[in-house]
């Protein structure tokens, strides 16, 4: 009889389940592994001043929509010195050429320290349009000889490892 009654009570209640779409879904693709460098110009000093920075990289391993590597330019400007050592807010724009020959277009926040770095924007035009892109940078390969350059003299270039190249 009570299961005859919850049964009845069931059916009668209108119970809906709601798909909800996980919090952190994967990324539309992932490239890791690689090397990316940033030229400087002027170069870094001691004194503040406006850095025009010249970033490549390339990754070597992709995960997602079939692509298996990844070449990155960005092209940025910002203020910066030795002391933080690096660039720690510059503006610009960049391309992620795909190895399927599209590309990804964005404008783009880039932090450029010693300690690494990292690009973030929204893809403007190409594949993954509309989609978040971030970048992220190791340290560089070599930071005492970094220090060194920016204190007695001036510092034009900064390089590591590509740790990642993030779509979505």
């Amino acid at each position: 009889m009570r299961i005859t009654r919850l049964i009845a009570a069931l059916s009668a209640a209108a119970i809906t389940f709601t798909a909800v779409p996980a919090a952190h879904a994967e990324p539309a693709v992932s490239c890791t592994g690689g090397v990316i460098k940033s030229l400087l110009s002027p170069g870094l000093i001691v004194e503040e001043r406006t850095q025009q920075i010249s970033t490549d990289g390339f990754s070597s391993t992709c995960r997602g929509s079939r692509l298996t590597r990844a070449n990155i330019t960005l092209s940025t400007t910002g203020n910066g010195r030795c002391s933080p050592l690096g660039v720690p807010d510059a503006q610009g724009a960049g391309v992620v050429r795909w190895s399927d020959g599209t590309t990804s277009r964005f404008a783009a926040t880039f932090r450029l320290m010693l300690t690494g770095s990292q690009a973030t924007g929204t893809i403007s035009e190409g594949r993954f349009a509309g989609q978040r892109l971030t970048v992220v940078g190791g340290q560089d390969d070599e930071p005492g000889e970094a220090v060194t350059d920016c204190y007695t003299g001036s510092l034009s270039y900064l390089n590591g490892d590509l740790v990642s190249i993030t779509v979505g």
